[in-house]
């Protein structure tokens, strides 16, 4: 999704390889700067995502986020899990982001919103990436 809105072109076999995804573990997080053709930039707090959307060319920040309930996401997690979402907006309440998950288990791809609150108990890191060159 990112890829595609940096128009930095990439097939779901590259990716799979690039960031070593495997269908029992999926990937982890800190694989993202391994992608080829981008520049993957570090995102090291909340506050930090205002910056990287504020800017003359925002760009999306991808957060990691360790999900225990429905605050953030809206479903239940049965177990705690980390899970990367791609942060579009923040104000001084909400946070927007797309979940790449959302297609399947709330029958939705639009924008999703939880609370600025909930976000930072969720905060586990984030990527900004940027076309290489």
């Amino acid at each position: 999704m990112v890829c595609e809105y940096l128009r930095v072109p990439k097939e779901w076999e590259e990716l799979v390889v690039e960031l070593e995804y495997y269908l029992e573990t999926g990937t982890f997080f800190e694989n993202l700067k391994l992608l080829s053709g981008v520049d993957a930039i570090r995102v090291n707090s909340v506050n930090e995502i205002w910056a990287h959307l504020a800017g003359p060319s925002p760009r999306p920040v991808i957060a990691n986020l360790l999900i225990v309930d429905s605050a953030v996401l809206g479903y239940e997690a049965e177990i705690a899990f980390q899970h990367a979402v791609v942060v579009v907006g923040i104000d001084a309440q909400h946070v927007t982001f797309f979940d790449p998950l959302s297609q399947s288990l709330k029958s939705t791809s639009y924008e999703q919103q939880c609370s600025l609150l909930d976000f930072e108990d969720a905060w586990q890191g984030g990527w900004v990436l940027a076309p290489r060159g």
